[in-house]
């Protein structure tokens, strides 16, 4: 049994370190209903402390659990919250009422905290990663995740029938790079880890999936919306170690008339094809951001776009593709009959994909949130599972809120709609929220 768990420090190779009524006169009376039996076990975690917390400890974090903390126990789809009724020397008593037809043998899984668990499936959240406040207390309020699996031993009360140790399903990352305030990481092409300090620093702590092999590209940008960016390849990071590294970082270039394939963008203009563009802080009132052909977008930190008239705050022309990606936030507002994040009122609509960040997309009048405007065709819309919060809204007078944003006569076409990898259709609820959990 482990009386201490902790992250070992990994060295990367990198420039960073009913009642049934009878026919008789007798009423029978309802079964009395089953509200649970009492469960008690131990299990093995860190160590013991008045308050949660994660030590930097040399080459190694040092977990501590408190008393009155809760565990998921999942069961035979249930889960059932336990809370730590004792901890010490590295082993946790931890008590509640476990519910449904429990019996020995039966699996059971246990996740730490309760909250990370994702309902009874066994699993943790997706979505808990996305976005970090950045510093060791909040990894060690919300991410240092646990689970373990065991069977149940059921007679008159219930325990475990085997010794059950918690191990961390995440690696620690602890990021030293230039000046900065917010921080997006991507392993391959997907982001995996967003962070904004509450003012600007220079040291991150963040919990990262499991990877292996991957090229990563970190973006981070400063209290002056300065964007910076690092790339390495082969980099893999392991559940349950711990990570320090130091970045040199690149500071990336605006736009300007040679552009570079990935460069920061500070206001209105166009993002030439092939290209993506970084916003951070940016807010742009009175313009808009038209896509050239094919384009991306990396979001950090809040952004808004709100044109001035006959303008949705993105275009994206018939048969172009735009991808947004990123843990930032965007909120876009079309104008006279324009989607949010589309096309105008006189234009058709390309594809749209968004694969990362927070998005409030609001369409005016005949305008989609997402999609077309004011009669005007659009391409394919995709929403993955990668996104923190979507948010469609479609204008007053528009069918839907993520699609066509008009179609009086049924003239007009759109693309396929896929949301967290399902075909939806198009969206009439207005607001339309996607949030995977």
């Amino acid at each position: 049994m482990k009386t201490i768990k902790y992250f070992c420090l990994s060295a990367l190779a990198l420039t960073l370190a009913a009642c049934s009524n009878d026919d008789n006169e007798v009423t029978q009376q309802p079964a009395e209903q089953v509200q649970g039996i009492p469960f008690t076990a131990t299990i093995s975690i860190g160590q013991s402390g008045s308050n949660r917390a994660l030590a930097e400890d040399g080459t190694k974090l040092v977990a501590t659990w408190a008393v009155g903390e809760k565990v998921a126990l999942i069961h035979n789809g249930v889960n059932d919250e336990m809370e730590v009724a004792s901890v010490s020397g590295g082993v946790a008593t931890i008590s509640g009422t476990i519910t449904g037809s429990p019996s020995t043998g039966d699996a059971v899984t246990i996740i730490y905290p309760s909250t990370a668990a994702n309902g009874a499936t066994g699993n943790v959240k997706a979505s808990l990663l996305k976005q970090q406040e950045g510093t060791l207390e909040a990894v060690s309020a919300k991410y240092d995740v646990r689970k373990g699996t065991g069977t149940l031993k059921v007679d008159g009360v219930a325990t475990l029938s085997d010794n059950v140790s918690l191990t961390n399903q995440f690696a620690i990352w602890k990021l030293t790079i230039p000046t900065s305030k917010n921080l997006c990481i991507f392993a391959g092409s997907e982001p995996i880890v967003g962070a904004t300090l509450a003012s600007e620093g220079a040291v991150f702590y963040v919990a990262v999936p499991a990877f292996s092999d991957q090229t990563v590209n970190i973006y981070s940008s400063d209290a002056s919306n300065n964007c910076y960016h690092y790339t390495r390849s082969g980099v893999s990071l392991t559940a349950g170690k711990y990570y320090q590294s130091t970045l040199t970082t690149e500071q990336m270039p605006k736009l300007g008339t040679s552009p570079a394939s990935i460069y920061r963008m500070t206001g209105a203009g166009t993002i030439p094809n092939n290209c993506t563009a970084v916003l951070s802080g940016v807010n742009i009132s009175g313009g808009y951001i038209a896509c050239a052909g094919n384009a991306g977008i990396i979001l950090l930190g809040n952004n808004s776009i709100s044109p001035s008239i006959f303008n949705a705050a993105i275009e994206v022309g018939s048969g172009n593709t735009l991808t947004i990606n990123g843990t930032g936030k965007l909120v876009a507002h079309g104008r006279d009959s324009s989607a949010g994040i589309g096309s105008n009122s006189d234009n058709p609509c390309g594809n749209i994909c968004i694969y990362g960040g927070i998005i409030e997309a609001y369409g005016d009048n005949k305008g989609a949130g997402i999609g077309s405007g004011w009669t005007e065709n659009c391409g394919n819309i995709t929403i993955t599972s990668g996104v923190i919060k979507v948010t469609a809204v479609k204008g007053a007078e528009a069918p839907y809120s993520i699609g066509k944003g008009y179609d009086k006569w049924g003239d007009y076409t759109c693309g396929t709609v896929t949301i967290g990898g399902v075909v939806t259709g198009q969206i009439t609820t207005s607001p339309y929220i996607y949030q995977p959990q």
